[in-house]
């Protein structure tokens, strides 16, 4: 286990490193590539990755793990969004700023952070438990994440007919509902796995790539200026997640791959912040340049700890 974890973190950190070396030889298109690179993950390669998953897999899925997985997704970003507002509320003046906050800390990467991961360190039928999380955390974000933005960001209002078309319309999403409809039906899957054991590896590298070219527009000078604001929500990312984690992992059983399967939801939860939530940011009209610098300093943060908080869930879960 030892040696197959080091090898598998120096191929992940690869794979970033390519993706700082090619944001800095061309870093006049740094924008472009990580916004086609943002496109062909989010909207082509995870909704793909998402169906051939659960058209493939042959891991049994009983309601209850199910149900366990959603409650801890859910409950986890609550408690994140509680804590933020009634603890922040009367120290942050910004209400734009409070509402980046309220994303940052709420809304880990599950999608280009989390599911690489599990496909570089575990059973690949595995990547099952993220799916889950990641279709929990996007009904959360296109709901009550759509009513946070409209209330603390800028003069932007979205029906519920408008909110509801634009959840069913994101591709994961859509991944995911396709996925669930297949994988009841009865045909061969050979070809299917065949494709996916080709586009696995390229998707997880791809998602590596692009966190080093997320990471490549740390300055040193930004960082110094919004380094209050990153510890705050490092503090809700790393430390007040884990407690929450801490507080449930034991209550959550599964029948198989149990302490797997509560690792991969550690690394779910105290994950850094989605790069989506500068997307949200930029959309709401919140504070997005904090919201940039949080994502890249604090994944590159997760990305020191991970061999720590893998070593830590196989060993203690």
């Amino acid at each position: 286990m030892s040696s197959s974890l080091f090898t598998n973190i120096l191929q992940l950190y690869g794979f970033i490193a390519l993706g700082v070396i090619i944001s800095l030889l061309l870093k006049n298109k740094r924008e472009l590539i990580g916004k086609v690179a943002t496109f062909l993950i989010v909207n082509i390669l995870t909704p793909i990755v998402i169906f051939l998953t659960l058209t493939t897999t042959e891991y049994a899925l009983p309601f209850s793990m199910i149900f366990q997985i959603l409650l801890v997704e859910s409950a986890s970003v609550g408690f994140c969004w509680i804590t933020t507002y009634y603890i922040l509320r009367n120290k942050i003046e910004d209400r734009k700023k409070l509402g980046s906050y309220m994303f940052l800390n709420g809304f880990p990467n599950v999608m280009i952070y989390g599911i690489p991961i599990v496909i570089a360190f575990f059973n690949e039928t595995l990547i099952v438990i993220p799916v889950i999380f990641a279709s929990g955390a996007l009904f959360l974000r296109g709901t009550l994440g759509m009513y946070i933005g409209e209330k603390f960001g800028a003069d932007i209002s979205l029906s519920f007919k408008d909110t509801i078309k634009r959840l069913f319309t994101f591709p994961p999403l859509l991944g995911i509902i396709a996925g669930v409809i297949a994988m009841n039906l009865d045909f061969n899957t050979s070809i299917l796995i065949s494709i996916k054991d080709i586009l696995s590896p390229f998707y997880s590298g791809l998602g590596a790539v692009l966190i080093g070219l997320i990471l490549s527009k740390i300055a040193a000078n930004e960082i110094k200026l919004y380094s209050k604001d990153i510890l705050i929500v490092a503090i809700w990312r790393f430390l007040l997640s884990f407690v929450f984690f801490l507080c449930v992992v034991f209550l959550l059983h599964f029948p198989t791959d149990q302490t797997e399967i509560r690792t991969i939801l550690l690394i779910a939860v105290i994950g850094p912040p989605a790069v989506m939530n500068v997307s949200f940011a930029m959309y709401f009209k919140l504070d997005e340049k904090f919201a940039a610098m949080s994502v890249a300093t604090i994944t590159l943060v997760a990305l020191i700890l991970l061999p720590i908080i893998i070593y830590f869930g196989t060993n203690f879960f």
